[in-house]
């Protein structure tokens, strides 16, 4: 069986957490965006560097990924810029991915602003609370100021529910999520 599942949502809503319970009780092969998107960001770093400055660039040479959140989350147009130079590579290493064939997810936060979309059979929200989001994030180093400026970066919530095939609630205990799974597969 080849499918091809989008996987979209708020920080904290569990993106990550779906896509490894699929790929640990489904057998679904997964291509994570964010990871993905990190690479990318090195191979971009002399246009990064050009658009941004020198801060881009740690003491090792590499970008410096607290730098670019804290310009990029506090301002729509370097978020723009940004996004123009990274979104065009994490496509193209998920369309290779795609073509791979088999049960894929593709676990992308930008999922429909990449065309990531375009390569799937259909796109899951996984949606939770604020204060549930809040909670998870918190144990990434996030206070609700953080969270609140990466979310703004988002579709609404009603855009992303419209555009979505499914809505996945995943704020229940591991065994309700995978039978909702398990119901949304069938």
């Amino acid at each position: 069986m080849n499918k091809i599942i989008g996987i979209v949502g708020y920080p904290g809503a569990g993106k990550t957490f779906i896509s490894n319970l699929m790929k640990t009780h489904f057998k679904f092969g997964v291509f994570y965006a964010d990871r993905v998107g990190h690479t990318v960001l090195g191979e971009c770093k002399d246009e990064i560097v050009e658009v941004f400055g020198s801060k881009a660039v740690d003491s090792l040479g590499s970008i410096d990924r607290t730098f670019l959140a804290d310009v990029v989350f506090n301002d729509s147009e370097k978020l723009e810029k940004l996004n123009s130079i990274v979104h065009p590579g994490i496509f193209e290493y998920a369309r290779g991915f795609a073509k791979s064939g088999g049960k894929l997810i593709i676990d992308a936060a930008l999922i429909f602003e990449t065309r990531i979309n375009e390569l799937c059979d259909e796109v899951w929200f996984i949606d939770a609370p604020f204060l549930v989001r809040l909670a998870r994030v918190k144990e990434r180093g996030w206070d609700g100021k953080d969270l609140l400026s990466r979310e703004m970066c988002f579709l609404s919530e009603e855009e992303l529910r419209k555009r979505s095939d499914r809505v996945l609630v995943n704020i229940d205990s591991t065994e309700v999520v995978l039978g909702r799974i398990r119901g949304f597969l069938e």
